[in-house]
């Protein structure tokens, strides 16, 4: 039951800041719309199994099709326009509610950022603030800021995780990549990051916390 409950609940990805203040997240519609079209495709499966079936007894009827002859006589265009235009109204939905987050994800450099240097290294993580303070292991942040991580590699392929928030980044030797985060989407406490690309021996304890405080009152 636990797995039907955290698809009836998914969380919202609290970076998605245009998102968040709908009644569902992607994840939830794309859900019930796969729910809905299964229940659709299945509950006419069973009905035209139920209603055509072949019953001892009955004569062949005048026109059954014969078998690997398509049958003209039966031509209706009906049928295959609506499942044609159906789903195509039905993937084109989905595509909206998919660009209205990630346009909202990839609004970036609007140049109010707090900007962070991240680097990643065999197994730690290093952060480096505008000031020119370096923490390892933890970052903390201050609520209701929107936060640039820059980050880079010292020598293999790394990835920023905070499941949490929904985010993940790579981090590619000899080049920079970037994550856009507002605290304001969150709650302060204490919040786990974690490598999500195998670095080698030490990858499970490449372990990392943001710290987001407490507004000023």
């Amino acid at each position: 039951m636990s797995l039907i409950g955290d698809l009836l609940s998914l969380p919202i990805p609290t970076s998605w800041e245009a998102f968040s203040d709908g009644p569902l997240s992607l994840s939830q519609q794309v859900f019930y719309w796969s729910v809905l079209i299964t229940i659709m495709v299945f509950g006419w499966l069973l009905y035209a199994i139920y209603m055509y079936r072949r019953k001892e007894g009955d004569p062949n009827p005048p026109d059954m099709p014969t078998a690997g002859v398509f049958p003209r006589e039966r031509v209706d265009h009906t049928i295959e326009i609506a499942w044609t235009i159906g789903p195509l109204l039905l993937v084109c939905w989905i595509t909206w509610l998919s660009l209205a987050p990630l346009d909202n994800y990839w609004d970036v450099d609007r140049g109010d950022e707090l900007t962070i240097e991240v680097n990643a290294s065999q197994w730690s993580w290093a952060f480096t603030f505008p000031n020119g303070n370096t923490t390892y292991g933890t970052v903390e942040l201050p609520s209701d800021t929107r936060v640039k991580f820059v980050m880079e590699s010292g020598d293999v392929l790394h990835a920023f995780f905070l499941p949490t928030f929904g985010l993940k980044e790579d981090i590619v030797p000899n080049t920079t990549t970037a994550m856009w985060f507002d605290t304001g989407t969150v709650d302060p406490g204490t919040y786990p990051i974690y490598c999500a690309e195998y670095c080698g021996d030490g990858h499970s304890k490449m372990l990392g916390t943001i710290v987001i405080t407490e507004p000023v009152a």
